[in-house]
């Protein structure tokens, strides 16, 4: 070895244990002095671009590894860190070639398989990097990268079976994994097991109690489950570890909103907005906290960020709701009907509504729930008297009903539960396209106490101690017969409202419920509105008297009245708190978040004539 070789070894080996101690600025200045010995050596432009990633000059560090690349292009861990720094920085096409590459060199090699299968993950390739990933596995089979990614892949895909076979298998091999446990957590979240998705979020939490993830995930079933306080110790909790996590921020500011915390709500959504400009959906919530004027500064905020010509056709459509309730704000109604139209077109892309699919489904309905099988299977419930149903179409009052109730003493309001669906399909399938009425009694028979019970104890983990809890899912229309004779001493209350102000709100409403697919286009929109007045008149006739009718316009113009007959209907004496509603704190997850937290007012009655001329198409199918 002659001098200048011995010299480059040392430069090199003093620049590795630089490197490996954190000191990239001294890694650097030794891997340049090597190079100044020798040019052309391989390993010291390779080692130099990891040197310039690590100080954050990833144009250098790629620039430098391209070198050593060109000068050997035969090894396989030059490509691999290649791969990697293109990916970290975006490149993710040039990384899996870079990754493609190093595999024809190194065909089985587990860590440039699991790479490239993470790249591939990034763009949602899911097959791809499913492939790669189970390659890894089949060669080394407790690699737990690779399982780790599978994993996650699967829980991205909705395989959670699969999902967690491979985080298990994570755990078991490294029992403190706590982003393997916190993934499982969100595989139950997403199974709707909210016990156990707590449990490991809360796991996760013991194990790294700075794991800023699975503080966030665990405010998200926090929020799910309405339990806003200590959602919001969550999500202030991931905030105090990473102070920028747009997420938290944003989700914080939702449930001050849910909280009536507006103020603190809007704080959060400006806050997410200044994290991120284009954060759309940061500016529609913004909307819906405060009220615009002509001379706002927002108005002008929000504008421009609808004329970025980089929008995607997602955040276009959260602006375009935004903007249509700020110049409703103004009383420009005209444009803001334009923006609604916009949002709603392009809100109808990500869904796949048939009118003709629920006509399908309402006479199925129909057909099956006769009043003979309502009578045969009336007394198979269970007698539970616990639930008051508040159901109808969407923005038809139910939220305000609601919170009447709820500011009763003796009421706990839940809000809008899944519960019902969720036994009803559980115990009986989809029952709305089940096209033989024949067999359905046999589908029935047996079962109506057990789902009744599944559904009583969902809603009593909510609250143990009320006597009555409200479930405001308005689409629990379509399971009046059902939950009628699941729960034939449960309360079903009615709400109804001037079409045109119903069909109008639910246009103007960005629902993420893809069941309500329907508000997308005012003709489908009129359609399922006569549908759904068509399936009410039918449970009022084949089970008379067991729905209570209560009229939005009739709560306004005279609330004490309407609530008075409203607690007595439901076996409750009087209770002033009830004309108070608007001070009732508890938290309300809907659209009408705003509005209930304020006195009664009539603004919204009749507000469909401000559109009287848009809504043509709609009026035409109702009327």
């Amino acid at each position: 070895m002659d001098r200048r070789t011995s010299k480059v070894g040392v430069f090199l080996d003093t620049g590795v244990k630089k490197l490996n101690s954190n000191n990239p600025s001294g890694a650097k200045v030794a891997f340049l002095k090597a190079l100044k010995k020798d040019p052309n050596n391989a390993d010291a432009h390779h080692l130099l671009g990891l040197a310039y990633n690590a100080l954050g000059q990833t144009d250098k560090g790629i620039k430098r590894i391209e070198k050593a690349v060109a000068i050997n292009g035969e090894n396989q861990q030059f490509l691999n860190n290649l791969g990697q720094i293109l990916r970290s920085d975006g490149q993710i096409d040039d990384a899996c070639r870079v990754y493609q590459r190093a595999l024809k060199l190194a065909p089985r090699d587990p860590d440039i398989l699991n790479n490239l299968g993470n790249a591939y993950s990034d763009v949602d390739d899911h097959a791809k990097a499913i492939e790669c990933f189970s390659q890894v596995i089949a060669v080394s089979p407790t690699h737990i990268m690779a399982l780790y990614n599978l994993g996650s892949v699967y829980c991205e895909t909705a395989e959670f079976t699969l999902a967690m076979e491979c985080l298990e298998k994570v755990i078991s091999i490294a029992p403190n994994h706590f982003e393997a446990i916190n993934n499982l957590g969100l595989c139950y979240l997403d199974m709707e097991d909210l016990d156990k998705a707590e449990k490991e979020f809360n796991k996760a939490i013991a194990i790294a109690p700075d794991y800023a993830e699975a503080h966030y995930n665990l405010g998200n079933l926090y929020r799910l489950t309405q339990r806003m306080e200590l959602a919001v110790d969550c999500f202030t909790r991931t905030l105090t570890i990473i102070p920028d996590h747009i997420s938290a921020v944003h989700n914080l500011g939702i449930t001050f909103k849910n909280l009536g915390q507006f103020t603190e709500a809007e704080a959060q959504f400006r806050q997410a907005i200044l994290l991120d400009p284009n954060f759309s959906d940061a500016y529609r919530h913004l909307t819906m906290v405060k009220k615009f004027s002509d001379t706002d500064d927002d108005i002008q905020s929000l504008i421009a960020a609808y004329a970025n010509p980089d929008l995607n056709e997602e955040q276009k459509m959260q602006l375009s709701f935004g903007l249509g309730k700020a110049f409703e704000d103004m009383q420009h109604y005209e444009k803001a009907f334009e923006y609604y139209t916009t949002a709603n077109t392009l809100k109808s892309k990500r869904g796949s509504f048939s009118i003709q699919h629920a006509r399908t489904q309402f006479k199925n309905i129909k057909d099956l729930f006769t009043r003979d099988l309502i009578k045969q299977f009336i007394d198979c419930g269970n007698p539970d008297k616990t639930p008051i149903f508040i159901l109808g179409m969407p923005r038809s009052g139910t939220t305000l009903v609601e919170q009447i109730l709820a500011s009763h003493p003796n009421v706990y309001g839940a809000g809008e539960l899944d519960y019902l669906r969720q036994s009803v399909r559980s115990h009986f399938g989809k029952v709305e396209d089940i096209t033989s009425p024949t067999n359905f009694p046999s589908v029935l028979t047996g079962k109506l106490g057990n789902a009744a019970e599944d559904y009583i104890g969902k809603i009593r983990e909510m609250n143990d101690t009320a006597e009555f809890i409200t479930d405001k899912m308005p689409d629990n229309f379509r399971f009046i017969g059902l939950l009628k004779l699941m729960l034939p001493h449960s309360k079903i209350i009615h709400c109804v409202r001037d079409p045109r102000d119903t069909c109008l709100s639910n246009f103007k409403c960005n629902f993420i419920n893809s069941a309500i697919g329907f508000s997308d286009d005012l003709r489908d929109l009129g359609q399922y509105y006569n549908l759904y007045t068509d399936l009410m008149a039918h449970w009022h006739s084949v089970m008379p008297g067991a729905i209570y009718d209560i009229q939005y316009e009739a709560v306004v113009a005279d609330l004490e009245n309407q609530s008075r007959a409203l607690l007595d209907h439901c076996g409750l004496g009087w209770n002033n708190a009830c004309l108070e509603f608007y001070k009732t704190k508890r938290p309300v997850q809907t659209a009408s978040d705003f509005q209930v937290r304020t006195p009664i007012y009539s603004g919204s009655v009749g507000s469909w004539k401000n559109y009287e001329i848009q809504l043509g198409p709609l009026l035409d199918e109702i009327s």
